[in-house]
């Protein structure tokens, strides 16, 4: 087992003893200094007096030096201790979530006040908490950032947030996200503040860039004006980040008014590689919801998703007091198609049907796909005349083509039945109301002959 030391350990309690220890001989000391250098008398020397005096001046000496080493180095000390106390106690708040930053820590510092190895002492000391506080302050930023892109499921709102986050946070000019096209062309995703112009020069300038896969960065004359608001500036500095990740590829621009620092070029790339993971996840995200709203063999919306849709169409004509119209589609005599040509050739008919209706109708109507051979589409703000001669204009488009399965010519038509909400007329229909009536005129043109428009408004001329 370890001997303890008389003084437990304590530097402070050693340092006093070695110092009155140091005056206590320095008295002794002086009895042979008083003798040979100063020759004073020998019986005035070693009287019992004399002793005791120089003993005690001996102690007092050591005493007051100690007093005086308290006042200087252990004061300093004392108070590193105190800065050290401060910092610990802030980082173990924000560690249990008493505090949401250990940024605002203006005490943590220590007074850089001589030249000598307490300061020396007091400049590492800073610079360690400069380091503490610095990695803090990025892993704060990271969680913050973590926690935006928890919340994002579009790449627009991504690329959107990430660079207002680099511009708010980091303070910058402005940022502009490049991607690299699977032509090997660049296109501006966003672009946050700056306004640049992706010239012929400019874009293979960033290529080259992306194609080396090195953050790069232009400082001073190097630096060309860019467009800031209404006006223009020139940055203090503009850095290049490219990023790849699976097949994709990516160049951050960023515009500062300041030299990046080396801890915050790190930074900057640890929240490009939270980006890159984000912009998966995203493009899964996408690519999830458009299977589960759009039909697979003919590319239009399904029924679950297209209802969802003609909802907050019809919540929208209702509340805008505009029309709603709605054309139901039907291929005529489609069982003979399967059963004659077999059922590949019904999907290609089905397929091919849905992109004439496609090309035929507005980005902001709806087409769905409502049943087997059954199609739903959706006109808003349009009166019953307009959706009739739509749809009589695509039954006559299909009636003209020539639809080919493996060389094998197949000739088909359709059948529509229209109806309409209008609003202004005073008529309170629901959806379910709609979709009858147009599935009713629908099976009227089919026991009429097929290949025929019918509108349940007996009013309305094709």
């Amino acid at each position: 087992m370890k001997k303890k030391n008389i003084f437990s350990g304590s530097i402070v309690k050693e340092n006093a003893f070695y110092m009155i220890l140091m005056g206590i001989l320095v008295g002794i000391l002086f009895i042979p200094t008083s003798i040979h250098l100063l020759k004073l008398p020998e019986d005035k020397i070693f009287s019992a007096p004399f002793l005791v005096a120089t003993i005690i001046s001996g102690i007092l000496v050591g005493i007051i030096s100690f007093f005086i080493v308290k006042l200087t180095i252990l004061k300093k000390l004392e108070e590193f201790k105190s800065n050290i106390e401060i910092i610990t106690n802030n980082i173990f708040n924000y560690q249990v979530g008493k505090v949401q930053s250990i940024s605002e820590c203006t005490d943590c510092y220590v007074k850089i006040t001589s030249e000598d190895i307490i300061g020396e002492l007091a400049i590492k000391y800073n610079a360690l908490i400069r380091i503490i506080r610095g990695q803090f302050w990025q892993h704060e930023l990271i969680e913050k950032f973590s926690s935006i892109l928890n919340k994002i499921t579009d790449r627009s709102e991504l690329n959107n947030k990430t660079s207002r986050f680099l511009s708010d946070e980091l303070e910058l000019l402005g940022c502009e996200i490049y991607r690299l096209n699977p032509d090997g062309s660049l296109s501006l995703e966003c672009s946050r503040n700056i306004h640049t112009n992706l010239t012929a020069n400019r874009q293979n300038s960033l290529l080259d860039i992306i194609d080396k896969g090195k953050p790069v960065s232009t400082k001073k004359d190097d630096v060309e004006l860019v467009e800031f608001g209404t006006g223009s500036i020139k940055p203090a500095e503009v850095s290049y980040f490219p990023i790849k990740y699976s097949k994709h590829a990516w160049l951050f621009v960023l515009y500062s008014s300041y030299y990046l620092t080396k801890e915050r070029r790190v930074l900057i790339e640890r929240i490009l590689n939270e980006y890159k993971f984000a912009y998966e996840s995203a493009e899964m995200y996408e690519k999830t919801q458009q299977m589960a709203a759009y039909d697979e063999l003919t590319g239009l919306y399904n029924r679950r998703f297209g209802m969802i849709r003609l909802k907050e169409e019809y919540k929208r004509a209702l509340r805008t007091e505009q029309c709603l119209c709605m054309i139901m589609f039907d291929i005529d005599h489609f069982k003979k198609i399967n059963d004659t040509y077999g059922h590949q050739a019904g999907d290609y008919i089905l397929s091919s049907f849905s992109k004439i209706l496609k090309s035929n109708f507005r980005t902001e109507d709806i087409v769905m796909r409502y049943g087997g051979e059954e199609f739903l589409c959706v006109m808003s703000n349009s009166e019953s005349e307009n959706a009739a001669r739509k749809a009589d204009y695509i039954r006559q488009v299909v009636e003209k083509t020539q639809f080919k399965w493996r060389d094998i010519p197949i000739k088909i038509t359709v059948s529509a039945g229209v109806s309409r909400l209008n609003i202004k007329n005073g008529q309170t229909k629901s959806i379910e109301d709609l979709i009858k009536e147009a599935d009713e005129a629908l099976y009227t043109a089919k026991r009429n002959g097929r290949n025929r428009v019918i509108t349940a408004d007996p009013n309305c001329k094709i």
